[in-house]
């Protein structure tokens, strides 16, 4: 932490750095009085940019930089970028708005003479003095300070002087020639000059001495007094100026006097020269006495009413319509007004003799030995457009227009026509060479040679576009270089022609200007796409992104180290080895805030600006010739103190005396800051830093104010910098500590005093602690034993439920397997069967044979039941499922089994009244109840009980008995359960695989419960067994509910023998055996047959077909193309062909589906002779009636 006097030493760098600054500041800053008026530049501030009223009456700086303006809508102070306005509505010790005079004494009090009373303005606060402290009159009007330190000041009703707190007064009766003193001014010599409405009075040595003449001073109102240089006194009047010299009045020299002049105001500024301000505008009078006047079209209007020089030389001006700043500027602009011929200029050439030729739109001008010579067409017989100029060795001038060539020798100018033949009129470039020829750049884009009067195209370029040829350089290696406009960059080395484009490097075809620098290098200037210089064989590329001002370049000029470059967006400079990578790019930009009428330069044409031998920089634009004088242009000037103005904590200001105690509740902190230069204004930028805080310094750009919310309690020490735009940081930072108290809870004794307490609380929490633990150890333990079973039954039901999807997932593969060894025996059995059967009906055969036959055709029909069994297991037959009552089913079995069922076992059942709807195949569940009912008899061979039961039942997600690949939902449970010899949980976990039995020898396929099995998973549903050793068994089906609707009753058919009939079908069969089979049957049927052994084969068969085609009769799983597949096919070629399925197995879900709900007629294999021309033959009458 600093130590307390930290504030005084902050106080006193400050004024050091004020004083330093003063000291510091070039002479160059001062209006420079070889300037003419309109040559300075003026910047503006009115209402809108924050002055409480355009019509500025009095203006004043203090030590601080602040600049004061008084207007009769109060008092604003400008720190270069915004104004405060004080007034009656906010300072109460300004009764009156109006302000008519301000001084700033030498101990930095603001006087504020207003109409209702003296106001002081000392150390940021307000007081005032009126007629009740002595004031002579309240209405005050004029302000002066006497060497002594003493404050004079004029009023209504008389003449103030205010010293050690106390009022001197003097009025007519003391010798003044009126009471109303209108202006007060200290001579040089310490007397005091007092303006009246009646004249002019001097105070001297204790007394008043009045002046009059009724020439030049005749009882008149005195508006302004200043001193002159040669000692005499100005005077300004309501009519016009005069000088007391010598003790007499007399006129001013080159001053255009008049009756309706006023001079209200005058100031003399540091290199002697008066500043006039009248009625009819601003007036300067060089210390050599000529008069020069500011147009009434310039910014400063034609009312003045207060001049003032700030101590950076700036000239400040209150004018009836703002108040304005004129300055130097860092560059300056030759227009009409100093003799330029017109205002847009497009090349500029220094020529042997020193003088300055400048082309125009209006001709040619001249500068020379001080004085502007203008050529006009009629002079010179050019044109009034002077595009080009250049100088040869012999001193011959070559100017180039859009009417051709001309030539001066410094006696007489001399027109050389152009010839159509060769190119347009309009020369853009000219470069005169050493062997007396000039070469000429032309808007067509032709190279031409002038040489003896005659032109000679050398150069027109490969493009069928002309490109006209802006620029012409001859390089140190004699080479020459061309920019085209459009075209880029032509090299002629020795006979050679190389162009460069876009293609090789440069960053733009339109070239507008090129530069060598001493290096050799290249330097290009483009429209819209930056520098490009050629160093080395290689192009490189500089934007504005990188650093320059701007991005078109129209003219580029070697000055020592810099480079100094026109641009659309005014003049910049940049370091040369800047472009070598040495230094980053830093452009610094002259504008209109520099001086320059205009940002836009001109170019295009050659040369756009030259340095002259005294090294002044000229550049054209399109209002005004710029002149760049490079060693006034200051890239970085005194940097200005930095102060902090306010803080402000959570809307409270505080006092602001380093180092500040902040309490606990501080949340946000507001740090207003401010430096004050009035050349710089808005251009200034901050950065600042709160140590113990900030890491690194925020860029805060121009912003003035720093915020900062919740810091942490610690001590803090804030700074802030100030740089000049385009400059260094300053080294020196204005500062301030504070500290941020901790909450009670954030301090160390705080921490103490709790860490006590939480020691005794640990001693007293120990001990319930340990009465808690075992209580909790009690209950734990047996929370673990609780959790231990319930883990334990989770475990033994996932392995039960695993086990039970092993299980199904081997039945599906051995399901599988049987249903492909059923498909492949169906075929067979269907050779078998319909031979046997075409054998029987044989008359030719024996008797003897025929009893063989009947034996194969026997054990050919248990074969066919065994593979039905087979495909009833693997869920691959296709089922014809009912909306059934199940009750109505088990009723009907019960009393088909009371006939095959011994005696000695009784039958019961236990049905549902309400008992939901089912749909399945009918025969196959009543095929299933009866195999359960079957074994159970086996089961049970001294008797006993046999049970049918139905419920409807629910099954929700977790129920146990829910095999894990069924869905939950509503089932219909219909169970079969018998108290016979039971089984073993080995023989359970066997039972529903194929071929597995437990009765003897011949007594069982082994086939019976794999078939349950297959007929309910296929019907979507399930089956259970629960079952011990002696306990009897009993087996549970469940199958889905269904909504209700008619319960749909079974039907017979017998078929017919063997039927006859005529048409024409195509019959698909990828087993030759099959298919052969089946041709004969149809073929002795009466039908013509069409072969095909797949579905492809059939497609063609079909399209070679002419006729008519009845029917297809196709199997369903073939090589290539399903049988489904190719019905879909034929049925959009045939649309009026019968289709019937022929299988014995079939993977197709699809096709399952679609004949169960009797869209596909369907014949299941093996078949006989009769149930295929049977099958054919209805599908084919039924086609006969709906035609009928």
């Amino acid at each position: 932490m600093r130590s307390k006097s930290t504030a005084h030493r902050t106080l006193l760098s400050k004024v050091l750095a004020i004083v330093l600054l003063i000291v510091a500041v070039p002479e160059v800053l001062a209006l420079d009085p070889t300037y003419s008026p309109s040559q300075y530049t003026p910047r503006i501030w009115r209402i809108e940019d924050g002055l409480p009223q355009n019509s500025v009456h009095t203006i004043a700086q203090t030590k601080d930089g602040y600049l004061w303006c008084g207007t009769e809508s109060g008092l604003a102070r400008f720190d270069g970028t915004k104004f405060k306005v004080f007034n009656s509505s906010n300072t109460p010790e300004l009764k009156s708005n109006s302000i008519n005079a301000l001084l700033a004494d030498r101990n930095d009090v603001l006087w504020i003479a207003t109409e209702n009373g003296l106001v002081k303005y000392e150390q940021g606060n307000f007081s005032r003095l009126t007629m009740a402290e002595g004031l002579v009159d309240d209405d005050t009007w004029s302000l002066a300070e006497d060497p002594n330190g003493g404050m004079w000041v004029g009023t209504k009703g008389g003449l103030s002087y205010y010293s050690d707190k106390k009022f001197t007064n003097f009025t007519k009766e003391n010798g003044l020639p009126a009471s109303y003193c209108l202006s007060l001014h200290m001579g040089k010599n310490g007397e005091l000059w007092i303006g009246t409405t009646n004249g002019l009075s001097k105070f001297a040595k204790g007394k008043f001495t009045s002046y009059s003449d009724p020439k030049y001073l005749n009882r008149d109102r005195i508006l302004s007094i200043c001193s002159a240089s040669d000692g005499g006194i100005l005077v300004g009047k309501r009519s016009g100026l005069s000088i007391f010299r010598n003790e007499k009045f007399s006129s001013v020299e080159n001053f255009e006097e008049s009756e309706k002049s006023f001079v209200r105001a005058m100031a003399e500024d540091r290199d002697g020269n008066h500043w006039l301000g009248t009625n009819f505008g601003l007036i300067r009078q060089l210390k050599s006495g000529v008069c020069q006047g500011f147009s009434k079209e310039s910014s400063l209007g034609e009312t003045i009413f207060a001049i003032f020089e700030d101590r950076e030389g700036s000239l400040w001006v209150g004018t009836a319509d703002g108040l304005v700043r004129l300055i130097n500027g860092r560059c300056l602009t030759i227009t009409g007004a100093e003799g330029l011929l017109g205002s847009t200029n497009w090349v500029v050439h220094e020529d042997r003799l020193g003088s300055i030729w400048v082309g125009t739109s209006g001709g040619l001008s001249r500068l020379k030995d001080g004085k502007w010579s203008i050529f006009t067409p009629q002079d010179c017989p050019i044109g009034d457009t002077v595009l080009a100029i250049a100088e040869d060795e012999k001193g011959v001038l070559w100017f180039g227009s859009g009417l051709g060539l001309c030539s001066y020798d410094q006696k007489e100018f001399k027109n050389h026509k152009l010839s159509s033949d060769f190119f347009k009129n309009d020369v853009l470039a000219i470069l005169p060479e050493e062997d007396g020829s000039v070469l000429l750049g032309t808007g067509n884009g032709e190279l031409v040679k002038f040489q003896n009067d005659k032109f000679e195209v050398v150069f027109k370029g490969s493009s069928s576009r002309k490109r006209a040829l802006r620029a012409i350089l001859k390089s140190s290696r004699k080479e020459l270089w061309m920019g085209t406009n459009g075209g880029g960059i032509w090299v002629r080395r020795g006979e050679q022609f190389i162009n460069y484009t876009t293609r090789d490097g440069l960053s733009s075809d339109v070239i507008l200007c090129l530069t060598e620098l001493k290096d050799g290098s290249i330097l290009v200037g483009t429209h819209g796409a930056g520098l490009n210089r050629y160093y080395q064989g290689k192009w490189t590329t500089y934007l504005e992104k990188d650093g320059l001002g701007d991005n078109t370049i129209y003219q580029i000029l070697e000055d020592g180290e810099y480079l100094w470059m026109s641009s659309s967006r005014g003049i910049f400079r940049i370091a040369q080895d800047s472009l070598s990578g040495k230094s980053p790019i830093q452009s610094l930009t002259l504008n209109r805030r520099d001086g320059m009428k205009i940002d836009d330069c001109n170019g295009g044409s050659q040369p756009a600006g030259c340095k002259t031998r005294n090294g002044r920089l000229w550049f054209p634009t399109g209002n005004g010739l710029v002149v760049v004088n490079p060693s006034r242009v200051q890239s970085q000037r005194p940097t200005p103190p930095v102060s902090i103005d306010k803080i402000i904590v959570d809307g409270k200001v505080e006092d602001g005396k380093s180092p500040i105690r902040l309490t606990p509740t501080a949340g946000a902190l507001e740090v207003h800051y401010s430096a004050i230069d009035m050349v710089a204004l808005d251009g200034l930028r901050f950065r600042y830093k709160l140590e113990g805080f900030d890491q690194n310094w925020i860029e805060a750009g121009n912003r003035r104010v720093a915020f900062y919310t919740n810091l942490p309690p610690n001590k803090y020490v804030f700074r802030v910098q100030v740089a000049e735009p385009n400059a260094e940081w300053a080294d020196t930072d204005q500062s301030f500590e504070f500290e941020l108290t901790p909450r009670f809870y954030q301090t160390r004794w705080f921490y103490v005093v709790c860490g006590l307490i939480a020691l005794g609380l640990f001693g007293a929490a120990h001990q319930y602690n340990t009465y808690q633990f075992k209580s909790r150890e009690k209950l734990l333990a047996a929370c673990i034993e609780q959790r231990t079973q319930e883990l334990r039954k989770e475990v033994e039901e996932h392995a039960r439920t695993g086990e039970l999807l092993r299980h199904a997932q081997k039945l599906e593969a051995v399901g599988k397997l049987a249903g492909g060894v059923a498909h492949d025996f169906n075929n067979l059995l269907t050779v078998i069967i319909g031979y046997t059967d075409m054998l029987m009906t044989d008359e030719r055969m024996s008797k003897q044979h025929r009893s063989l036959i009947s034996e194969v055709r026997t054990a050919g029909g248990r074969a066919e039941k065994l593979t039905s069994q087979l495909l009833a297991f693997s869920r691959r037959q296709l089922l014809q499922p009912k909306l059934i009552d199940p009750n109505a089913l088990i009723s009907e079995t019960r009393r088909m089994l009371q006939r095959v069922i011994s005696e000695k076992i009784s039958i019961s059942s236990s049905l549902h009244p309400n008992i939901w709807r089912i749909k399945v195949d009918p025969t196959q569940l009543q095929q299933v109840i009866i195999n359960l009912a079957i074994n159970a008899r086996d089961a049970m061979p001294n008797g006993g009980q046999l049970k049918f039961s139905s419920r409807n039942v629910h099954f929700d997600r977790n129920h146990r008995a829910l095999p894990p690949d069924v869905e939950p939902g509503d089932y219909v449970e219909l169970s079969v359960q018998d108290n016979g010899q039971g089984m073993s949980e080995e023989v359970k976990a066997q039972i529903f695989e194929p071929f597995f039995t437990t009765k003897e020898q011949g007594k069982g396929t082994g086939l019976g419960l794999a078939t349950a099995y297959g007929i309910v998973r296929q019907s979507n549903g399930f089956i259970l067994v629960d079952s011990a050793l002696n306990q009897g068994s009993k087996f549970t089906i469940y199958l889905p509910k269904m909504e209700s609707g008619s319960v749909e009753e079974s039907r017979s058919s017998t078929l017919e023998s063997l039927p006859i009939g005529k048409g024409t079908i195509l019959l698909v069969e990828d087993e030759a055996a099959v298919r052969k089979v089946a041709r004969t049957v149809l073929i002795n049927c009466g039908y013509q047959v069409l072969e095909a052994e797949d579905g492809e084969d059939a497609l063609k068969v079909a399209s070679e077909h002419h006729g008519s085609i009845q029917m297809l009769v196709t199997d369903v799983v073939m090589p290539r193309l399903s049988g489904r597949e190719l019905a879909n096919r034929l049925v959009k070629i045939r649309r009026d062909i019968k289709v019937l399925f022929v299988s014995g197995y079939t993977d197709d879900e699809l096709l399952r589906s679609d004949i169960s709900e009797a869209n596909y007629k369907f014949l299941q294999k093996p078949y006989t002779p009769k149930l295929l021309a049977g099958k054919i033959r209805e599908l084919l009458d039924q086609s006969d009636k709906v035609t009928a």
